[in-house]
């Protein structure tokens, strides 16, 4: 044993408090430093670019379900898409701004790393800032949530339980579907022009009977 380590272990284990350390402070003890096991830095790769841009394009509805998701799953499944985010969030502000982005993407390209991305400049990041059918100068910061919606494998996670409590958030009347009245009166989409509710029902209802049943939303969150 190091001399650094026996001092810590009997730093730790010392019956007299005042020279007793803290776990936060043999977290920063210098020999923990140095011995502790580093995490793998958390770089962003073309699949999380794709994943991002996807999200964007998705109508409203199936955006909103998707935070839902990733608002019900616990560390093990968004761990990763969390660490990333706060890998992109250089200021700590909560937010993932275009610029940020395109810092890191270009110091990933710099790198010697596998399915690294391609240079990117501004006109490409716009796309994946932009929300479809929105203004094309609409350019918005990814939150938190809706990064790791974007980014966490949903295939992977999603099941029955879990489709069913969100899909019942939207299903009011608990008649098993979801109407177009339900969704234009939904608190969780906000104000949902006409041409937005009619392009989420037209996307997502397999059957054309104008309603969303559990199938059908279950085949839009893995898709």
């Amino acid at each position: 044993k190091s001399q650094e380590s026996v001092m810590i272990i009997s730093s730790l284990i010392s019956k007299n408090a005042s020279l007793r350390i803290t776990a936060d402070q043999a977290l920063q003890h210098p020999w923990i430093l140095k011995n502790a096991p580093k995490p793998p830095p958390e770089i962003i790769d073309r699949k999380h670019l794709e994943a991002l841009k996807d999200y964007r394009s998705l109508n409203k509805f199936k955006r909103a379900s998707l935070n839902m998701l990733a608002c019900m799953l616990g560390e093990t499944e968004i761990g990763p898409s969390r660490r990333l985010f706060n890998a992109l969030d250089e200021n700590g502000d909560g937010l993932i701004s275009m610029a940020e982005l395109i810092a890191k993407v270009n110091q990933a390209h710099a790198s010697e790393m596998k399915n690294k991305p391609e240079y990117m400049q501004k006109k490409e990041a716009q796309k994946i800032f932009r929300y479809a059918g929105e203004d094309s100068k609409n350019i918005k910061e990814f939150s938190y949530t809706e990064f790791v919606a974007a980014t966490v494998p949903r295939r992977k996670y999603v099941n029955e339980k879990i489709g069913r409590v969100i899909f019942n958030s939207f299903d009011k009347d608990g008649d098993g579907q979801i109407s177009l009245g339900e969704l234009a009166t939904g608190k969780l989409l906000g104000q949902l022009r006409a041409d937005e509710l009619l392009q989420a029902l037209t996307d997502l209802d397999l059957n054309g009977d104008a309603h969303l049943d559990f199938q059908e939303f279950m085949a839009m969150m893995k898709s």
